[in-house]
């Protein structure tokens, strides 16, 4: 006896050209899904080898206060402690990092909280700063009373040299920043110029 009925869990129809139906980019975004983890992994890892060689000391690696998950906690030369969260991408991407503003609420709701239940300053390091004048960059301005710094791993000199002199014990509290500038008075970081710190 022979049956026509096909043993597959889904039988989907085909599609105007006889193709099966696909969605349109659906292979990107399940491909972005799979990388996101990762990616965010190993840019956790080159965030905490900036600020060691900024030079802070890691103290512990991926723990929570209070269910909030922190990347890291780190001392600098003076003794000082710092929270660190690490949000970003190994990848250059035009929208990596702190230019998504759902990053920047992700992130932004665990410096808040986290500023809430404990007194250590927090650091929060982004592989790429957005446009002061964007919707993250107002975003990210909106975090100056409950970050010490956020600093770019991607072309932001000004942000490594600011980390240094934390870590040194040479600034008393939080520094002045391109990114909680009134608006209209930041100083742009481009890509490529003085301010890049060279990936390694």
């Amino acid at each position: 006896m022979t049956s026509d009925e096909s043993n597959r869990l889904f039988e989907i129809s085909a599609g105007p050209d006889g193709e099966p139906f696909e969605e349109n980019g659906l292979g990107q975004r399940t491909d972005f899904q799979s990388r996101a983890p990762r990616a965010g992994a190993d840019f956790k890892e080159m965030a905490i080898r900036r600020l060691t060689d900024a030079g802070a000391t890691v103290e512990r690696i991926d723990f929570e206060i209070d269910d909030i998950p922190v990347d890291a906690q780190v001392r600098g030369q003076d003794g000082r402690s710092f929270l660190v969260l690490a949000r970003g991408t190994p990848y250059e991407h035009s929208q990596g990092g702190g230019r998504r503003t759902d990053t920047l609420e992700k992130a932004g709701f665990r410096a808040i909280q986290l500023a809430r239940r404990q007194n250590l300053p927090i650091l929060l390091i982004t592989s790429d700063l957005p446009d002061r004048a964007s919707k993250a960059g107002r975003y990210l301005a909106k975090l100056d009373g409950d970050v010490w710094d956020v600093v770019a791993f991607r072309a932001d000199l000004r942000g490594f040299h600011r980390l240094q002199r934390t870590f040194a014990g040479s600034v008393d509290g939080p520094p002045d920043a391109p990114w909680r500038a009134l608006l209209g008075s930041a100083q742009p970081t481009l890509p490529g110029g003085p301010d890049e710190v060279p990936s390694t």
